[in-house]
């Protein structure tokens, strides 16, 4: 009964958690996502079986990114790809991320911004094909990752950052924990 009791809350505070960072709360590098993180970093916060499921929910994380790509270079309405966009900026939070354009052949960056107008306007296919983690740092997990672009299979790295945020409910403040993720370096 207690390890059923002990799933039970694990899985409803995972559910309680926010997806949506604003722009004000994230700085344009990466690196500096929050100063106090140190203090709060992952493994001082949760357990091991704790930071398995938040390390599972931030590759989700990563799977619903490569949705809303295929979304977003489909077929679809004017109006349908611009709910898709704020979509994937949400997941971001900052659409000033500079990152690797996946659909060039050329070592070139690019902003959030350009790289969703560029999936918007043409028919590039890109298709997530498998998910390596690779490391829990103080605040964020890594993941490793191939891809399919326009038949070609690309390797990429991507942080998705993990981190407290003070949010108020009413008169009362509590610190919950945000997914946000980082940019996409090949």
């Amino acid at each position: 009964m207690k390890p059923f009791l002990n799933i039970f809350l694990l899985f409803a505070s995972v559910l309680c958690f926010g997806q949506n960072i604003s722009n004000k709360e994230m700085s344009t590098e990466t690196s500096g996502v929050n100063k106090k993180m140190s203090k709060q970093a992952i493994q001082n916060n949760f357990n091991v079986a704790s930071i398995v499921v938040y390390q599972e929910n931030a590759e989700a994380k990563i799977k619903d990114l490569y949705s809303y790509f295929q979304l977003l270079s489909g077929n679809e309405s004017e109006a349908f790809k611009n709910q898709v966009m704020e979509s994937i900026k949400s997941l971001f939070g900052n659409t000033a991320v500079m990152m690797d354009n996946m659909v060039l052949d050329a070592d070139t960056t690019i902003t959030l911004d350009a790289f969703l107008q560029l999936l918007k306007s043409s028919k590039h296919h890109i298709q997530l094909l498998e998910i390596e983690k690779k490391a829990v740092q103080e605040n964020s997990f890594v993941f490793s990752y191939t891809v399919l672009v326009n038949s070609q299979k690309k390797n990429i790295q991507q942080q998705v950052f993990f981190y407290p945020v003070q949010k108020q409910f009413g008169n009362k403040t509590k610190e919950v924990w945000e997914y946000t993720l980082g940019p996409l370096k090949m």
